[in-house]
């Protein structure tokens, strides 16, 4: 486990430094986020910056975090080929709020190009403030808080009409009581999309490794495959089906499955409910059910929720925003607007 290890290394909680993580913040902090303990990722952590394996989108997270065929700005993070299948540029923002004090951030943006599409994001995970304490447990009056964070670029080409490839760069910064190490790597991915059917492919953090001064930990790679179907979208109920099969190098391979029901009440409205579930942790009391729902007004914004309950550890809230702005600000042309269209 990269921080376990590093903090007996560098010093985290050793004499010189004269600190030591009090027991609770340790379990929380190093087994439950940065270490890839079992009861949330599966085997025992042999990679780090487990942060990565997340998840983004509460969208994708309220269906167990599917996404292999995802086609807007967050595909960045799952699969960078669906990118070239946008149409509009997009901004997305997600909160995650954990248990402990623990948040995640993320930010994107996405813009198609003719047969392209590029995207840029943003995501940070932090821990409020943990104080220290010296060898005897006895309180200091410094503290820290250990933060990890990624930014990424990606870009996406269309082969064919329904086949796209994918390619995402991103830096790691990784840090904890002012200790942090930092690399590079990346992410690609195919897709082939149809009318009622689509399916990808993408391989997650390539290359790369996170060193704490001696000790030295890869990233979590991992090989996600997935396929959707999606009814007509003419129809008032729309039902959409998805489901993943991922294979990482430290946990036995898992499938996420997820179900999602639109309701057209008119042009401009629309409601979803979602439910999903992941193979992975229920081994470990932690729950592999997850829920949500959404709304799509006058198709350019879509506000989403998420329910991800984690067992014994607590549930966890997850809240969305993608704005489709180019025809947002079509609409808010002073060239389109009247009096009447205005009232109206």
């Amino acid at each position: 486990m990269a921080y376990e290890q590093s903090a007996g290394e560098i010093g985290l909680c050793s004499h010189k430094e004269g600190l030591k993580m009090r027991k609770k913040y340790l379990a929380i902090l190093l087994v439950v986020v940065f270490s890839g303990s079992q009861a949330l990722f599966g085997a025992a952590g042999t990679t780090s910056a487990t942060f990565l394996k997340i998840g983004i989108g509460a969208k994708n997270l309220a269906m167990g975090g599917v996404g292999a065929t995802e086609q807007d700005a967050d595909a960045i993070y799952y699969n960078p080929a669906g990118l070239a299948f946008i149409d509009q540029n997009e901004i997305s923002v997600m909160h995650l709020q954990w248990f402990a004090d623990i948040n995640y951030d993320y930010l994107a943006f996405a813009m198609p190009y003719k047969k392209w599409g590029f995207a840029a994001s943003y995501y940070n995970l932090s821990v409020g403030a943990i104080q220290s304490y010296d060898v005897n447990d006895n309180l200091l009056p410094n503290s820290y808080s250990p933060v990890d964070s990624c930014g990424s670029l990606a870009a996406s080409v269309r082969l064919k009409d329904n086949l796209s490839c994918g390619l995402t760069v991103k830096y790691i910064n990784s840090s904890i009581a002012g200790i942090g190490a930092a690399t590079a790597a990346a992410d690609t991915g195919i897709m082939l999309t149809g009318k009622s059917f689509d399916c990808g492919a993408s391989v997650q953090n390539l290359g790369g490794t996170l060193k704490y001064v001696q000790t030295q930990e890869y990233l979590p790679l991992n090989l996600k495959v997935g396929a959707a179907y999606h009814g007509d979208p003419k129809k008032k109920i729309t039902p959409k089906f998805y489901a993943d099969v991922n294979q990482g190098i430290e946990t036995e391979a898992y499938v996420s499955g997820g179900t999602e029901v639109d309701f057209h009440f008119s042009e401009n409205l629309e409601a979803a409910l979602r439910c999903g579930y992941k193979s992975m942790g229920q081994d470990y009391g932690v729950s592999g059910f997850s829920a949500g729902g959404g709304l799509t007004i006058n198709k350019n914004i879509n506000l989403d929720l998420a329910w991800i309950p984690y067992g014994d550890f607590g549930d966890t809230y997850a809240v969305s925003l993608i704005i489709k702005f180019e025809e947002i600000l079509k609409t808010f042309d002073h060239k389109n607007w009247s009096k009447d269209k205005f009232l109206n």
